[in-house]
């Protein structure tokens, strides 16, 4: 398991995974599934207009079609993966984490927005009493109005890439080196400004996994 993050911005702030679950090839080609739209309303012929020329640089190196399919529902997601039929997926998991901070869950009644920009809507209507959000612009745009924070959680990557096993370890590992650098060169980044990351960058997989067992308890 090949742990990397992503840079936006300038800044560590996504993750990216290549690892040996779930997925597999088809015989003719791969799908690259964009988990995008989680948090905010996307187009999916957008989405995937965004990641063309990643995916056809992807074709090129793997010597089979790469096409790319935007996934934003959670249940189709996993419905996917355990049907194996994506090759690539770059996936945007979703925690609530407050609880460092003594809010326990049996303390408050949980209500769920389907986009974070929701959020204030739901305080300001009085739909709820406070919110969480992973968001910086929701968050900006809360607080420049005079809304509070109360707390902060600890970050966590919000980006993994997972490969299939049934990528060759070449494979994998020309996919791993043209994510890594992709910030190099010039044509790389328009790549990259086009899915509006700044960058992928190695991440321990052991920190990693320490955080999915924060994050479970």
């Amino acid at each position: 398991m090949n742990v990397m993050w992503v840079r936006a911005c300038g800044r560590v702030v996504l993750g990216w995974l290549v690892s040996g679950l779930w997925l597999a090839s088809s015989a003719w080609g791969w799908v690259l599934a964009i988990n995008e739209g989680v948090s905010y309303q996307h187009q999916p012929a957008e989405v995937a207009a965004r990641y063309s020329e990643v995916a056809a640089d992807l074709s090129r190196l793997l010597g089979q079609a790469v096409t790319v399919e935007v996934v934003s529902d959670y249940a189709a997601l996993r419905k996917g993966l355990a049907e194996r039929r994506f090759g690539l997926a770059l996936v945007h998991p979703a925690h609530v984490s407050l609880r460092d901070a003594g809010i326990r869950p049996q303390d408050v009644k949980l209500t769920y927005t389907r986009f974070q920009d929701a959020v204030p809507f739901f305080i300001d209507s009085g739909l709820t009493q406070a919110g969480a959000t992973a968001s910086a612009k929701v968050i900006k745009a809360w607080t420049d109005q005079g809304g509070r924070v109360l707390t902060t959680s600890r970050p966590v990557p919000i980006k993994h890439v997972i490969a299939s096993p049934a990528l060759s370890a070449q494979q994998q590992t020309l996919v791993r080196e043209y994510l890594l650098k992709l910030d190099t060169s010039p044509e790389g980044r328009q790549r990259l400004a086009s899915i509006r990351y700044s960058g992928f960058e190695p991440y321990d997989e052991n920190a990693l996994l320490a955080l999915a067992v924060w994050l479970k308890k």
